[in-house]
């Protein structure tokens, strides 16, 4: 077994659930999809998303990603929400977990000592956008006087 046999088998097994996900041509572009094609449930809802003019724009404006993600696409049109929502779900989930595990894994090794990765903040602040606002937290700060 060599090295990329390996990193096969590791790259199989981490990413397996994006091997079975079934992406449809109507997930990447619903205004070009012949619905005929599609399955029963959600002809009608794409029939109507295909010919709304407005839903055309939003999606050359904003892209397709930002298009599906919209509060009011998801609203109007549920069955084709509960078709696409796993999709989308999947590659930001993957990104943060393995993003998640570099973070820990690598801190565990530099540091080498007991840390509580569970309590602390350092995961949280380097997954998420969360900024802090360090002057705010010196601001609040009580100074120590003389005693």
């Amino acid at each position: 077994m060599t090295i990329f046999d390996g990193l096969r088998s590791g790259y199989i097994s981490r990413f397996k659930d994006l091997f079975v996900l079934k992406f449809k041509g109507w997930m990447i572009d619903p205004f070009s999809c012949v619905p005929e094609d599609i399955n029963e449930t959600i002809q009608e809802e794409i029939i109507e998303l295909k010919y709304n003019e407005e839903y055309i724009y939003r999606c050359q404006q904003d892209g397709i990603s930002k298009f599906w993600q919209s509060k009011d696409v998801q609203m109007k049109f549920p069955n084709l929400w509960k078709e696409i929502r796993n999709l989308l779900l999947t590659f930001p989930t993957t990104y943060l977990v393995e993003n998640g595990y570099s973070f820990v894994n690598r801190n565990t090794q530099c540091e080498r000592n007991r840390l509580e990765v569970c309590y602390r903040g350092d995961i949280r602040l380097k997954l998420s956008r969360i900024k802090p606002d360090i002057e705010y937290l010196a601001s609040k700060h009580q100074y120590q006087g003389s005693h």
